[in-house]
């Protein structure tokens, strides 16, 4: 009886795997970018935009491992990914299709320029300078590994977590 209980989770776990794998969603942040592993401190390997398609391999923790419409295959985190069907209109060359990536972490975290305005003026004796320019900073994955690595920090199996 154990043996086809077993059998029986085991059969159970494939076919969800299956089920999973396979699945089309489409990318909703303007520009993202496919990595070597699941971690935000692997390669990039590509980079996708608002609306592609992509077809889930894999999921794991909240990433997912996906492959775009010509081939190549990364990890994304599932945040910048929608079940929903993307259906893009000609509109102005101005026009904005969709948020980055970085708006979409800040907005997860209720940060909007409408939050930070209503901050702001609620806090004019707050000089936000430097603030400012930290945050127009960009600081790319190699430098972050060279930093890691000078201070001997090593990250867990499979990257940051």
């Amino acid at each position: 009886m154990r043996i086809i209980i077993i059998a029986f989770m085991a059969m159970v776990c494939t076919l969800t795997c299956a089920i999973a794998a396979g699945k089309i969603m489409s990318v909703q942040v303007e520009k993202g970018d496919l990595r070597s592993s699941p971690s935000a401190l692997s390669a990039i390997v590509a980079s996708v935009k608002y609306g592609d398609k992509l077809t889930i391999m894999e999921e794991q923790n909240k990433c997912c491992r996906v492959t775009t419409a010509d081939g190549k295959e990364g990890w994304i985190h599932s945040s910048a990914l929608t079940k929903d069907k993307i259906e893009l209109a000609a509109v102005s060359k101005d026009a904005k299709t969709g948020a980055s990536t970085g708006e979409m972490a800040l907005a997860g975290k209720g940060f909007t320029p409408q939050v930070e305005a209503q901050y702001k003026a609620k806090h004019a004796d707050i000089d936000f300078t430097w603030i400012d320019k930290m945050a127009k900073m960009k600081v790319s994955t190699k430098e972050v590994l060279d930093f890691l690595k000078e201070g001997g920090i090593t990250l867990p199996e499979g990257g940051a977590k």
